[in-house]
C-alpha cells in the first residue's frame, strides 16, 4: 500500500476534514510554505494557517520555522504513528472521565489498576483538574510539591536531585514535569489542599536545599515557602513524628489513588472510586492527622 493510499484510509477512518487531506496529499510530494500550499488547493486564505496548525496539534504535520515557515511529511511514518497514539490517547481521556463521572453519579465502587510512571502523572494531572479538594498522605519519603515549584531554576535542580536519590518521583521529560509543575501550581491556586508529610521528609528536605544552594539560599526558598503558608489557609502541611507509609495515597472529592512504585518491577498505581470509598480514605487521613504538627514553627527554625 502506497503513502497516499494510506492517507486516503486514514481520512476515512478518522473522519478527517477533507482539506486537511488536501493538504497532506500536497505535502507527499514536497515540503510547502503556506502560500505554496494556498497555490495547489482550494483552500482560502483565511483558513490555511488555522488548518496548518491543526494538524501540527493532530502530529500529522511537521513545522520548520524560517521565514517562510516550511511544512513537511517528511517524517511520514513517525507522524502518522504520532497521529494513531494521540487519538487512541484522547479517546482513553475522555472514556476515563465519562467513567468517573457515572461512577461517582451512581456511588457505584469501582477498583483499577493502571501501569506505568506516564499513566501515573497523566491521572495525577487529571485528579487535579477535575477535584475540588485534595488531602495526600506522602509515602515517608515524599515531599509536596508546593515546597519546590516556586522558581523555576530551583525547581528543575531538586526534581533532578529527587529522581536521581529514589526509585521514582520525576518524569525524565522535562516538557512532561513542567506540565505536572503547572497541574499542582493551578491546584494551589483555587483548591483546599491538605498534606501529610514524615519528619525524615523534612530534614531531607532542608538538608537537600543546603546542599544544593547553600545555607543563604535555603533560608530564602524557606522564607517564602513559609509566607505563602501563612498568607493561604486552603494549602495545610503536617508533619508527623514517625512515619512507614510505603506509597503515597491521593484522596479527593473524586477517586482515590495509590501510586506503587516498584524498583525491579513497572510502576503502577490503584485508582478508586465511589461515595464509601473516599469516605473510608478520608477518615484514614484524618486519624493521621490527630499524631502530626503543622509545619510552620519547623520552618521558622530556619529563618
Amino acid at each position: 500500500m502506497n503513502k497516499l493510499a494510506i492517507l486516503k484510509q486514514l481520512t476515512k477512518s478518522y473522519n478527517l476534514k477533507n482539506n486537511y487531506f488536501e493538504i497532506l496529499k500536497e505535502l507527499l510530494e514536497k515540503d510547502l510554505s503556506a502560500v505554496e500550499i494556498l497555490e495547489r488547493t482550494s483552500i482560502s486564505s483565511g483558513r490555511i494557517y488555522g488548518l496548518l496548525a491543526e494538524l501540527e496539534d493532530l502530529h500529522l504535520v511537521d513545522k520548520i520555522h524560517g521565514k517562510p515557515a516550511i511544512y513537511t511529511l517528511e517524517k511520514f511514518d513517525d507522524n502518522i504513528r504520532n497521529f494513531l497514539q494521540h487519538t487512541y490517547g484522547s479517546f482513553v481521556a475522555k472514556q476515563t472521565e465519562i467513567s468517573n463521572m457515572l461512577s461517582v453519579l451512581s456511588d457505584q465502587i469501582n477498583i483499577s489498576i493502571g501501569y506505568g510512571d506516564e499513566n501515573i502523572n497523566a491521572e495525577l494531572r487529571r485528579m487535579y483538574k477535575e477535584c475540588k479538594w485534595a488531602k495526600i498522605l506522602h509515602k515517608e519519603r515524599g515531599y509536596p510539591w508546593f515546597l519546590i515549584i516556586d522558581n523555576e531554576e530551583q525547581f528543575f535542580k531538586i526534581r533532578h536531585k529527587i529522581r536521581t536519590s529514589r526509585l521514582a518521583g520525576s518524569p525524565k521529560n522535562k516538557v512532561k514535569l513542567l506540565l505536572k509543575r503547572e497541574s499542582y501550581r493551578k491546584a494551589y491556586k483555587n483548591k483546599q489542599m491538605d498534606h501529610i508529610m514524615s519528619r525524615e521528609a523534612f530534614n531531607r528536605y532542608v538538608n537537600m536545599l543546603e546542599e544544593l544552594f547553600g545555607k543563604d539560599v535555603r533560608k530564602q526558598i524557606i522564607q517564602r515557602v513559609y509566607s505563602k503558608l501563612k498568607d493561604n489557609s486552603r494549602i495545610t502541611i503536617q508533619v508527623q513524628k514517625n512515619s512507614s507509609n510505603p506509597y503515597s495515597i491521593y484522596i479527593t472529592d473524586k477517586m482515590v489513588l495509590i501510586a506503587l512504585l516498584f524498583q525491579r518491577q513497572e510502576n503502577r498505581y490503584i485508582k478508586m472510586t465511589g461515595g464509601e470509598i473516599i469516605k473510608s480514605y478520608k477518615g484514614i487521613f484524618e486519624k493521621y492527622i490527630q499524631n502530626t504538627e503543622s509545619i510552620i514553627p519547623l520552618l521558622e527554625d530556619y529563618i
